[in-house]
């Protein structure tokens, strides 16, 4: 009885969650019931006891029958159980809500089974009491039910275990479904997210082309202006050359003016007692090196020209230093632009301007006028290039009340601007490197030279290096007159 009761107490308390355990479960039951009986049936054997009453043996075999029903009823619904099991294999969902069905199945079968236990108890203590211990175990023995009933329960549990596995696989293929779904979900999530960031891209690239639109609308208005200044510029500059091509000829034509003098020869220069003096710029600072003016003045010079500017974006950061000096040691002291002509020919009032802006006041006594170096082209035809000096020259006469001088050479004068005349009016200094007492030969319409550039390498003392020389044509008076009627050099 007691073995019964534990086996009771075992089946009732040892409950999981699983529908398939509990199937297993009871199969265990009705093993542990027939290993109850063997147990029972030994201690009678060793305590025996006169039975009151007495039961047939077919009585027994009635109570087997009908345990035999239970383990039918048991294997049925364990059939039914299988069957639920693999139709959730079609279906998650069909396979939780049969799962529960066949939870609540096992849970009535193993109540079924507990209630078979006790009743067949009853009934074998029944017969224990009536027919002797004896006679149990002979009727329990020599049933062929009995050895049924043990191998169907076998076969039970062999087919509760293989409905467990399949229980397992049904579970796991539903976990990986719902794995599925997880990563369908988190798919379709991101092919949303990837929507809608190709949504925006497109909003910003129709924005981008918007933009691009109205850039190119914009540059193209620019361009179209931008031509349009060109074609204006373009036409000014052909005013301007016709205007000063003009003004020339007037002047050739004038009673007094210039007339062309092609191949005039200079005078001789007095080489040993004309006045002399160096022209200076940054070659002549090496490594921000400064000039003795005191010593230069010591050697003989009498005058000095400074190179002030070029184009209309240089200065040079020693002209007003070496002028000022130079002008302390009692020289006379110009000043040259370097000139970079260009289109349109109104740039040439520009850089007339900047050198004016830069040279300062050219009125006192002792400077010499401003002076206008002309040794290129800037890509300009002969008659720009023309033009441009022209304009150039008369802007800083305009300016200053004074007449510039024109500093070139024959090489650049016939070769770049094809000999020109209409200049003569302004004073030439020639640059020709000659070791002879006169430049020689004159271009354009001038008949004599103010000043004769004669080399490029002569030494003078408190300057660096060789250094450009020129002479002055005439003497001390007529350069003092030139100075602005300064006193001559003591």
């Amino acid at each position: 009885m007691s073995a019964i009761q534990s086996s009771a107490q075992r089946a009732d308390t040892s409950t999981v969650g699983a529908s398939g355990a509990k199937v297993h479960r009871a199969g265990l039951t009705a093993i542990r019931f027939v290993a109850a009986l063997a147990l029972l049936v030994a201690g009678a054997l060793v305590t025996p006891s006169p039975p009151a009453h007495a039961e047939t043996s077919a009585d027994v075999q009635r109570q087997i029958d009908v345990l035999l029903t239970h383990v039918r009823d048991l294997q049925g619904k364990a059939a039914l159980l299988s069957k639920a099991r693999r139709g959730a294999v079609d279906a998650a969902d069909v396979t939780v809500s049969r799962n529960a069905e066949a939870d609540r199945a096992v849970d009535q079968t193993t109540q079924d089974a507990r209630t078979s236990e006790a009743g067949l108890g009853k009934r074998v203590r029944g017969l224990y009491m009536s027919g002797g211990p004896l006679a149990v175990y002979a009727t329990l023995l020599g049933s062929s039910s009995l050895t049924d009933l043990a191998d169907r329960t076998q076969m039970s549990r062999r087919v509760l275990q293989s409905d467990m596995r399949r229980n397992d696989a049904t579970a796991n293929r539903a976990a990986q479904a719902a794995t599925l779904a997880q990563e369908a979900e988190q798919a379709v999530r991101e092919r949303m997210r990837v929507q809608q960031a190709i949504g925006t891209l497109a909003r910003q690239l129709n924005d981008l082309l918007d933009q691009q639109r109205d850039t190119f609308a914009l540059l193209d208005t620019r361009m179209r202006a931008l031509k349009a200044r060109e074609d204006a510029q373009r036409a000014s500059a052909q005013i301007e050359w016709a205007r000063a091509t003009m003004l020339a000829q007037q002047e050739a034509s004038e009673p007094g003016g210039s007339s062309h003098a092609a191949g005039a020869t200079d005078a001789d220069y007095d080489r040993a007692n004309a006045p002399w003096g160096p022209d200076v710029s940054g070659w002549q600072h090496p490594g921000n090196a400064g000039i003795d003016w005191a010593a230069v003045r010591g050697a003989g010079a009498s005058f000095a020209f400074v190179k002030v500017s070029e184009g209309v974006g240089y200065t040079s950061p020693y002209f007003a230093a070496d002028a000022a000096a130079a002008r302390a040691q009692g020289l006379y002291v110009g000043g040259y632009h370097f000139a970079r002509p260009r289109l349109p020919l109104s740039t040439a009032v520009t850089e007339a301007d900047y050198f004016l802006g830069a040279l300062g006041d050219v009125h006192a006594r002792g400077w010499l006028p401003p002076v206008l170096d002309l040794e290129e082209t800037g890509g300009l035809k002969p008659d720009e290039v023309t033009a441009w000096a022209r304009i150039f020259l008369r802007r800083v006469q305009a300016r200053t009340g004074r007449v510039p001088i024109v500093y070139t050479g024959g090489w650049f004068w016939q070769g770049h601007m094809n000999n020109p005349t209409g200049f003569a009016g302004y004073p030439l200094w020639d640059s020709r490197y000659l070791d002879s007492p006169t430049p020689g030969a004159l271009f354009g319409d001038w008949t004599s030279t103010t000043f004769w550039q004669y080399t490029w390498q002569r030494s003078v003392p408190g300057i660096t290096g060789g250094v450009d020389a020129s002479y002055f044509h005439a003497g001390g008076a007529e350069l003092a007159a030139l100075a602005n009627d300064a006193p001559p050099p003591p």
